[in-house]
C-alpha cells in the first residue's frame, strides 16, 4: 500500500456553490470551520512584499503571463514575477517540482510570492501596454521587468483548481522590460506565420519539443492562429484548450498503431494524489476516475466522492465536467506513453486524492504524476487482477469506484460471455 501521511495534513480547503475555492470567498474569516487556515498563514508571508512595493515595481518574470476570465470578455492581464532579479524560471517550472519532489509548502511559498501586475483590458481591443506582455510571454529566459502602479498593491493570493497559485496583484500604469528577451527562432516564425491555425501552430511547437506550458502561454497571450482570429484566451480556458488540442493529435496518431499484447500497470504518487494506471490490450479508450477523501482540497462532506469520465474509440463531444481538466492533463501524459512505445491500448486511470493534497496547485500535478508513474519501471498483470491490486492499495474500501468504470464493465461483459 502507498504511505501516506494522513497526521501530517494541514488545512483543508472547501467550494462555494459556484465550484470556485471557499477560501477565496471566506479570507481568513473560518466559512470552513477548520481551526487553522492557509489563506492567513501565506498572507503572513506575502505581507512584507505589499508592505515593500509601493506603486514601482522591479523583478524578473519568470517569464509568466496570467490571464483572468471574470468579466470576460473584459478580463485582466498581467505578468507575473517575483522581487528577484536573474534567473527566476523556478518560479514557472512544473516539471522542476515535480521532478525534484518539491512539497505543496514549497510549492506555495514560491508561487504566492509572485506579484500580478496587471491591467483591465477586453480580448479583442487590447492596449499597447499587452504588447509588452506577448514580448515576456515569447522570451525563452528569465526577464527583467519594471511596472508603476497606479493604486497600491492588492495583498490577496489567488488560488485555482486548473493554474498554480499566484500572489498578490497590482493595476499597472506602465511595464517596461529593462532588458531584451530571448526568443527562439521557431517561436518567432509561428507567431509571424499568420496564416497559421490555431490547431497547426501548437501542433507544430509540440513537435519542435516545445513545452505545453509555453505553448499555453503563447496561446493565451494571443500569439497563435490566424491574425484576424487572434485574441486573448484565459489561462484557465487555455491550459485545457492546449492539453486536449495535443491529445487529438496524439489520438489519431496512436490508433495507426498495434494494439499491446499484454496488460501493464502502473502505480505513483506525489503531494497527496495517488494514482493506479492500467493498459489494457484492447483498441484506443480511455477512463479518468477520481475519488475525493473528505477534508482533501475542496471537499466538506464526510463521504468520498467518486466522479469520472470516458471517452470510447471515437473521442467524445462534450466537455468532461465531471473531472474536468484533470481528464485532458492526465490524457496527454498518458497519449505521450504510447505514442513512445509505438503501440495503442484501452487506458484506465484511477485518482485517489486524499486529506495530505490540502491546497489547490493546479492540473500540473496530475499531468506531471502521470507522465513520472509512466516513466517507471512498470508491472505484468491479468485482466481483471488490476481490480483486487487496486482495491487493495486504496485508502478508501469498498468505494465501488469499479461500478463506475465504463473500460472495467467491457471488459468483465466481454470476459462472461467468452466463458458462457
Amino acid at each position: 500500500m502507498f504511505q501516506s501521511n494522513l497526521a501530517q495534513r494541514k488545512i483543508i480547503y472547501g467550494t462555494s456553490t459556484y465550484g470556485e475555492p471557499l477560501c477565496n470567498q471566506c479570507k481568513g474569516r473560518g466559512m470552513c470551520g477548520k481551526p487553522n487556515c492557509i489563506f492567513i498563514e501565506r498572507m503572513k508571508s506575502v505581507e512584507p512584499v505589499v508592505k515593500k512595493v509601493k506603486q514601482d515595481f522591479f523583478g524578473a518574470s519568470p517569464p509568466s503571463v496570467f490571464i483572468g476570465r471574470f468579466g470576460y470578455p473584459n478580463i485582466y492581464a498581467g505578468t507575473l514575477a517575483p522581487m528577484d532579479d536573474g534567473d527566476t524560471s523556478r518560479y514557472d517550472a512544473p516539471k522542476l517540482w515535480h521532478n525534484d519532489n518539491w512539497d505543496i509548502n514549497k510549492v506555495l511559498s514560491h508561487r504566492t510570492s509572485l506579484i500580478n501586475s496587471r491591467v483591465k483590458t477586453n480580448v479583442k481591443k487590447a492596449p499597447k501596454i499587452i504588447d509588452t506582455l506577448k514580448e515576456i510571454a515569447m522570451s525563452k529566459r528569465s526577464v527583467d521587468i519594471e511596472a508603476h502602479y497606479s493604486k497600491p498593491i492588492h495583498s490577496g493570493i489567488n488560488f485555482s483548481g486548473m493554474t498554480a497559485p499566484s500572489g498578490p496583484a497590482a493595476m499597472m500604469e506602465t511595464l517596461k522590460l529593462t532588458e531584451n528577451p530571448t526568443t527562439q527562432k521557431k517561436i518567432e516564425y509561428v507567431v509571424s506565420g499568420n496564416d497559421f491555425k490555431t490547431t497547426d501552430a501548437i501542433e507544430y511547437l509540440y513537435k519542435k519539443h516545445t513545452d505545453e506550458g509555453n505553448i499555453t502561454k503563447l496561446f493565451s497571450i494571443g500569439l497563435l492562429g490566424e491574425e484576424k482570429q487572434r485574441k486573448l484566451v484565459p489561462t484557465r480556458w487555455a491550459i485545457t484548450a492546449v492539453d486536449d488540442a495535443l491529445g487529438k493529435q496524439l489520438t489519431r496518431k496512436i490508433k495507426q498503431n498495434p494494439i499491446i499484447n499484454k496488460p501493464i500497470f502502473f502505480k505513483k504518487n506525489y503531494a497527496g494524489n495517488y494514482f493506479w494506471i492500467v493498459l489494457f490490450p484492447k483498441s484506443w479508450a480511455y477512463e479518468l476516475i477520481e475519488l475525493w477523501h473528505p477534508q482533501s482540497v475542496w471537499m466538506q462532506g464526510s463521504a468520498v466522492s467518486i466522479s469520472c469520465d470516458f471517452e470510447n474509440y471515437f473521442g467524445r463531444k462534450k466537455y468532461a465536467s465531471n473531472t474536468q481538466g484533470a481528464y485532458y492533463a492526465a490524457r496527454l501524459a498518458a497519449l505521450e506513453y504510447l505514442d513512445k512505445i509505438k503501440r495503442q491500448a484501452s487506458v484506465l486511470i484511477v485518482r485517489e486524492i486524499l486529506p495530505e493534497y490540502w491546497a489547490p496547485l493546479g492540473v500540473w500535478v496530475i499531468r506531471e504524476t502521470v507522465r513520472g508513474c509512466m516513466g517507471e519501471k512498470s508491472k505484468d498483470l491479468e485482466d481483471l487482477d488490476v481490480v483486487y491490486v487496486i482495491e487493495n492499495d486504496l485508502v478508501c474500501k469498498k468505494s465501488k469506484w469499479q461500478d463506475k468504470s465504463s473500460i472495467l464493465n467491457q471488459i468483465i461483459k466481454q470476459k462472461s460471455i467468452i466463458d458462457y
